[in-house]
Order: structure tokens, then sequence, then C-alpha cells
């Protein structure tokens, strides 16, 4: 899981929330799953107080990828992004994982983290930049899971430069929200409890 590291640099964490049209489904508390991410999400928040040293993106799966909190927002403004996000997209993980790389690249580019040819500045301390899915899983296509994560390389300035869409530093984190259900329609009705 990740951890607050009091000695290290800044912590970037780019938080990529599932808000396709499965995300009502409703656990046995009557929760649902979206409810249970936005609670871990602020949570989080929770865990990190200091803005200046901490910054929380978020990109939804409206749209195929969608920054709803980006660069310039406050923790405030992102948590209130939280609150008022909804499930009710088809939401494609896939471009929306693109987006949140992208994103972290431009924060690279804007705070001159890569200097092409010229190395990296030791003298500065960024932490590893995280993306955090929280998802149910649910994919539209299910056998399409094997290239999930073949992602094409940025279409971000200076993008020609490099071939992976992936950085050696950035981190990604995947939290599937399950809760035990039922069986098929094929199987006994009785064998499952009433609602």
């Amino acid at each position: 899981a990740m951890q607050a590291n009091p000695k290290s640099g800044n912590t970037t964490v780019c938080v990529v929330l599932d808000t396709s049209a499965s995300m009502n489904q409703r656990t046995a508390s009557n929760l649902t799953l979206l409810d249970a991410a936005k609670a871990a999400i602020e949570s989080l928040v929770r865990r990190f107080p200091n803005e200046q040293k901490n910054k929380f993106l978020l990109v939804t799966t409206r749209n195929g990828g969608t920054v709803e909190s980006g660069w310039s927002d406050n923790q405030a403004n992102f948590l209130q992004k939280v609150k008022m996000a909804t499930a009710r997209d088809c939401g494609e993980l896939r471009p929306t994982l693109r987006c949140a790389f992208e994103l972290l690249d431009k924060g690279r580019s804007f705070n001159d983290i890569d200097m092409f040819g010229q190395g990296r500045q030791p003298w500065v301390l960024i932490d590893s930049a995280s993306i955090w899915l929280l998802t149910d899983g649910f994919t539209p296509a299910p056998n399409d899971t094997s290239s999930f994560l073949n992602l094409q390389a940025t279409s971000c300035a200076g993008g020609e430069l490099y071939t992976e869409a992936v950085r050696w530093d950035q981190r990604l984190w995947v939290t599937v929200l399950r809760f035990p259900g039922c069986g098929t329609a094929a199987q006994d009705a009785t064998a499952c409890p009433p609602a």
C-alpha cells in the first residue's frame, strides 16, 4: 500500500475513478461501490494533509478519460470533485489510464523533471508518481484482458523522445472492488439469500 514518507519530497497521486454504471452495485451494507471508492479516496487524502508536498489529481472514466481535478486544484477542490462523481457512463479503462499517464507527463514537463540529453537533476526531490485505479473490474470485452495495459505512447510534447507510455518511476496501484454475490440465473434461485 502507499505509505507516507516524511523524509521524501513531493508526492503525486493520480486517482483514476471508474464511474461506469456498474459501480452502482450495492454491497450488503447498502453502500454502492462508488461510495466505497469515494470513502477510500477521502481516507488517503487524510493520510497526506500537507498540500505543499502532496498533490492529488482525479481522472474519471467519463468520455474515455476526463481530468476532473488537475495540477492547479487544491485538496479541497479535489475532494469536492470526488464527492460529485456519479456512476453513469460506459467507462473504458484503457483510454482513461492513458489520460492519467499523460497528465503525469504534463506535470513532469511543467516541473522540468525530464531533462532529455542532460540527465536528471539529483537535487530535485520528486517521489515516484502513483496512479491509483479504483474499479469494480468490469470490462466490456472480458476476453481482451491480456492487452489491458498495452498502452500507446503518449501524444504529449516530447513524447517522441521515449517509446513507452509508462515511465520507470511511475507506479500503478489497482483496487478492484468486489463483494460476495449470488450465482448466475441458471443456478437454483433458492441458493441466494433474499435481497
